[in-house]
């Protein structure tokens, strides 16, 4: 039989584990992370916030405008960490 303490260090150690498995490699720093969602969740609820944003918002009727604010986002995107995204700007 283990005593007590083993016991409980034994499951911290466990649940560190379970925590660690949480982790994502940040794009940004290359440290690990809590990640509290997937990327695919991320992209999703960044898809589903540009519409409720733009039609709180509104979206300058000028597609010259547009095209300028997508040009500049895309060059931005670019050398961003994280450059295979599908990236959308829009003037509101």
């Amino acid at each position: 039989m283990m005593p007590s303490w083993m016991t409980s260090s034994l499951a911290a150690i466990a649940v560190g584990f379970a925590l660690l498995s949480g982790c994502a490699a940040n794009p940004v720093s290359g440290g690990s992370d809590m990640a509290f969602m997937s990327e695919d969740s991320e992209i999703k609820l960044g898809k589903q916030m540009h519409v409720q944003i733009t039609q709180t918002m509104g979206v300058y009727d000028d597609y010259a405008l547009q095209q300028y604010v997508q040009q500049v986002g895309e060059k931005l995107a670019r050398v961003s960490e994280r450059p295979n995204l599908e990236w959308k700007f829009t003037a509101c």
